[in-house]
């Protein structure tokens, strides 16, 4: 009965997507999970309260809710109250056929179903009350700063917010004490500067019981070809703070094959000063995690910070020179680093030196680490760097944006003996792997290396 009811469900949304293109559908941010991702989401929540309330902001077919009420039904809820808040209109007549179906199951299970449907910007949405239940696949879309919705979560916005993680917060705000809650998201709001506030906000307020990763990053909405690393993650509101997390790790959306793992909340959360979530996938990367949750610091803490280069090319074309000049001095740049060496010149019809009189890009020629910025997701290693031992005949040198050197916080030269050790360390796999843990995303930004843990010599190494 519940499957099928579930497949009528998934053929109206089939219908619908006919009916639009997915070029339309992106530009909406909407993206819908399968029948399996759906189940299994509702399967990370206990659903045994008697009496329940939910909500699903950006509900779309409404299918996501449909899960938890089968569920909750089948504990025995005897009476739920369930908001759907989705402003756009096209997809609703397909979720008011979602509510026909599930409003005609409780009736022949006796369950007195009621529902509310918000045709509306749910982070414009005021008055709503607490609730027992969220589930949720909100919209993906990056919108501008000044936006109304920006403006709205201004507390949770830093750079170029993301729809998604404004979604998390509000859903989360609305939740009761002990409240369950289920998302599918990206899983970029797990470190990074842009989502520092909303990563605090969710690890000092929630309780994550289950985090579910995928093996590959076009898996979790397959029938959508999205390319787009996601998650589901499961827990409580102001829930008691576990010491374990289950860590599960899917073939693809239809969860035919799952490893499951179990490690420690302390060792995974609250990594380093911008609270981190680490997601290891094998037990290879959990004893990663475990061997640098032994070192006393980041680099930071060990006198050294990282720093990006100075030099924004388009900005600075005047003072960039293709040779060499009277009056120019070496600026290096990503290319200049390759397979953890350093040579310059080069051969690229790029500019390799910059005018020695443009003073605020200018540096100390002293020995550093440099490290590229930018990498892509299929290259190998995620960071990619080189020593660098001071040129002779130069007092100045500069260096180009899309690289990251190392100086010593208190202004003091890097010996060639530092430079071996830290380059080993952050050229070794087990560096590369655990930064790839801590960053989703491709570029190797100087916050992320500095707050990176620092092994001193002879730890473990």
């Amino acid at each position: 009965m519940i499957n099928s009811i579930l497949d009528t469900i998934f053929s109206n949304t089939e219908h619908y997507k006919k009916r639009n293109s997915k070029e339309e559908r992106k530009s909406k941010a909407q993206f819908f999970t399968s029948k399996k991702t759906a189940l299994q989401m509702a399967d990370y929540l206990s659903c045994k309260n008697d009496e329940t309330s939910i909500i699903e902001p950006g509900a779309g077919n409404g299918a996501l809710a449909a899960t938890v009420i089968f569920k909750l039904i089948k504990n025995g809820c005897k009476k739920i109250t369930c908001t759907l808040i989705e402003n756009d209109i096209g997809i609703l007549p397909t979720l008011k056929e979602t509510i026909r179906e599930m409003e005609s199951f409780a009736t022949m299970k006796g369950v007195n179903l009621s529902f509310s449907v918000l045709q509306d910007n749910f982070l414009l949405c005021d008055d709503l009350p607490e609730y027992d239940i969220a589930i949720m696949n909100p919209p993906y879309k990056k919108i501008r700063k000044d936006s109304v919705e920006s403006q709205k979560m201004s507390d949770f916005v830093y750079g170029q917010p993301n729809l998604y993680s404004l979604f998390m917060v509000k859903t989360l705000r609305l939740l009761k004490t002990n409240a369950e809650y289920v998302f599918i998201v990206p899983r970029s709001w797990t470190s990074g500067e842009y989502y520092k506030t909303v990563r605090k906000y969710i690890l000092d307020n929630t309780d994550i019981s289950t985090i579910c990763i995928f093996n590959e990053r076009n898996m979790s909405f397959s029938a959508e070809n999205v390319l787009q690393e996601t998650m589901i993650f499961a827990g409580k509101k102001n829930g008691h703070q576990r010491e374990m997390i289950s860590i599960d790790v899917s073939d693809g959306d239809q969860f035919t094959s799952i490893n499951h793992y179990l490690v420690s909340s302390t060792t995974i959360k609250n990594i380093g000063s911008n609270s981190y979530l680490l997601i290891p996938s094998t037990q290879n990367e959990i004893n990663v995690i475990n061997k640098f949750s032994n070192a006393k610091g980041t680099f930071k803490d060990a006198g050294y910070v990282f720093k990006t280069g100075p030099v924004v090319e388009f900005r600075n074309k005047d003072f960039l020179h293709m040779e060499k000049e009277k009056n120019s001095i070496p600026m290096f740049r990503s290319t200049n680093i390759s397979s953890g060496s350093f040579s310059f010149p080069i051969m690229i019809n790029k500019p390799q030196y910059i005018d020695s009189r443009a003073d605020k890009l200018l540096l100390a020629n002293e020995n550093t680490i440099l490290v590229r910025r930018l990498s892509s997701k299929e290259e190998k290693r995620r960071i990619q760097c080189c020593q660098y031992k001071k040129l002779k005949g130069y007092s100045k040198i500069s260096i180009e944006n899309h690289v990251d050197y190392l100086t010593r916080i208190d202004g003091g030269t890097i010996s060639e003996s530092e430079l071996a050790h830290i380059s080993g360390l952050l050229m070794s796999d087990e560096y590369d792997l655990y930064f790839r843990l801590l960053n989703g995303n491709t570029q190797v930004n100087a916050q992320d290396l500095n707050n990176l843990p620092y092994l001193e010599r002879g730890i473990n190494q």
